[in-house]
């Protein structure tokens, strides 16, 4: 409900318009308890006559009840599952009629919300609604939420002040397990395939490992089984890191993995394996698993930049050191401290986290775990400056490894509007027209006429995930951009040099045109506020 992006700070929102599905959901918690009851379709909940709906809890031990009165926007709906059609609201005036076996009181308390606005009403005490002849009123506005109810003492609470906040995962960072509890996860690290937990080590008790616990293929989801068991740690927008950890292989046909600038299923990001035999391996994504025979698909092709047999032996049950580096197009590796590759040229296009993996449903263990920077890309800076009104929105490369610059920061309002953080100015398209150029203006209240050109849409269930467009208004005009660095809003879909969706990065706030690397687009690009 809250999304909190840095769990290595503890950090997290107080703002009311992030807080606001906590607040949404108050609006039900705080005015029930377990047991009430909802009234059916037409006998106390139903849809309004200008879109919406109402809906009705009652106790059934005492006369208190509460109603839900909500109007949201289409646009504004992207999250329910299944997707609803298509559907139009607009604002009016209800008038609800209580049943006389409600006994409503001679007045009701009424709590206030709009998620819509550009500066959003959150969870606000309003005037009680009288109560005449068993009837009373409500003005509903599109983006509305009301709750009327007979329970009084409902609060907002007290919104208290978080760790301070901390954009970047602390590097250097080390793990030797040994502070954690054995069937316990180990510290930042987040399985994705497969499952890690830290168990004191095969034939020695005293001695803590991260060790891969899934023994065969489970039921997947969305994916059945293309690559390899895999755990993450760090951030979505690393690039240049330097991993480096112990392992020791169940077997011989097992392989140890680390990979450097991976996404959540790794198939992407640049990964280096080793088996029982002393095969290495430096791939694009992840190890892919022997696909069944009845299996739909087959497995994605890897890229492969350099194989080998290395001189040092690896044998199962003993420990090993693997160390991968990867710093702007180049790659290096090495094996119980011997070089297996320097500098090897690799796509510089990937980011993403470190990772720990195998190449199948393998117990291997891995301990003394550490990640570093590397390179001389940690301390990037905006190259223009404090931007202004009329500024015309461009794009340039992505700053690296989670740096936060003030010209590609921005914050994706609840009204749709994309607000630059540092000048607190707005985008807005010059029209609705193919071609326009988008600028930065004051940012206008929902309604006004020029709001309009500063209605970015978009999936927000989405859009922090996976490419989604940003449409402007109600055109079927997208906020697009080209790789020579031209922002505009047009038409088109994706192709060669060109696009028409973005992916926002929360930490760094920014809004990039890949989320995970597309070769046809080159290095990933930012929305900027650099002049061209």
């Amino acid at each position: 409900m809250i999304t909190a992006v840095e769990p290595w700070s503890g950090h997290y929102p107080v703002d009311d318009e992030d807080l606001a599905v906590v607040y949404a959901t108050a609006h039900v918690t705080q005015f029930t308890e377990v047991g009430w009851h909802y009234l059916p379709v037409g006998a106390g909940s139903g849809s309004l006559p200008q879109g919406g709906f109402y809906v009705t809890l009652v106790d059934p031990q005492s006369n208190d009840f509460t109603m839900n009165v909500v109007k949201i926007d289409e646009s504004h709906a992207p999250c329910a599952r299944p997707h609803l059609p298509s559907f139009n609201v607009s604002s009016e005036q209800v008038t609800f009629k209580l049943a006389e076996s409600m006994k409503a009181p001679a007045k009701l308390a009424v709590w206030y919300s709009n998620f819509e606005m550009a500066e959003p009403v959150v969870f606000k005490k309003m005037p009680d609604v009288s109560v005449v002849n068993g009837q009373f009123s409500l003005s509903v506005p599109v983006g509305s939420f009301f709750t009327i109810s007979t329970v009084t003492d409902a609060t907002k609470g007290i919104s208290y002040k978080p760790p301070p906040s901390s954009i970047q995962f602390p590097l250097p960072w080390v793990e030797n397990m040994e502070e954690v509890e054995p069937s316990q996860e180990a510290k930042y690290f987040a399985d994705q395939i497969g499952a890690y937990e830290v168990h004191y080590e095969i034939g020695e008790a005293g001695n803590k490992v991260l060790k891969q616990m899934v023994p065969a293929l489970p039921i997947g989801w969305s994916d059945h089984g293309s690559n390899g068991p895999m755990t993450l740690i760090g951030m979505r927008e690393w690039q240049d890191v330097s991993i480096k950890v112990s392992f020791k292989l169940p077997s011989a046909d097992a392989a140890a993995c680390i990979g450097s600038r991976v996404d959540q299923m790794w198939n992407d990001g640049i990964v280096l394996c080793v088996d029982g035999s002393a095969n290495y391996n430096l791939t694009v994504g992840g190890p892919t698993l022997p696909k069944a025979p009845d299996a739909p698909t087959a497995s994605p092709a890897q890229t492969s930049y350099v194989a080998g047999v290395s001189e040092t032996l690896v044998e199962a049950g003993t420990w090993h050191i693997l160390e991968l580096e990867t710093v702007d197009d180049k790659a290096t590796g090495a094996l119980n401290g011997k070089p297996l590759f320097t500098n090897r040229p690799i796509r510089n296009l990937d980011t993403g986290f470190a990772a720990l993996g195998m190449n199948n449903w393998f117990g291997v263990e891995f301990d003394n775990f550490s990640i570093h920077q590397a390179g001389d890309r940690w301390a990037e800076k905006s190259p223009c400056g404090a931007a202004k009104v009329g500024d015309v929105l461009t794009v340039r490369n992505c700053s690296t490894n989670g740096l936060a610059v003030d010209d590609q920061e921005w914050e994706l309002k609840s009204s749709w509007q994309l607000k630059h953080i540092p000048s607190g100015l707005c985008a807005e398209a010059e029209s609705l027209t193919a071609g326009s150029k988008v600028k930065l203006a004051e940012c206008h209240p929902i309604g006004a006429e020029e709001g309009d050109l500063q209605q970015f849409t978009n999936d927000y269930t989405r859009i922090r995930n996976a490419m989604a467009p940003m449409t402007l208004s109600d055109s079927k005009m997208k906020l697009s951009g080209t790789v020579d660095g031209k922002v505009s809003v047009e038409g088109w879909a994706i192709g060669d040099g060109k696009w028409s969706e973005w992916v926002y990065f929360p930490n760094t706030n920014q809004l990039r045109n890949q989320y995970v690397a597309n070769e046809k687009l080159g290095y990933p690009m930012c929305l900027s506020t650099c002049a061209a």
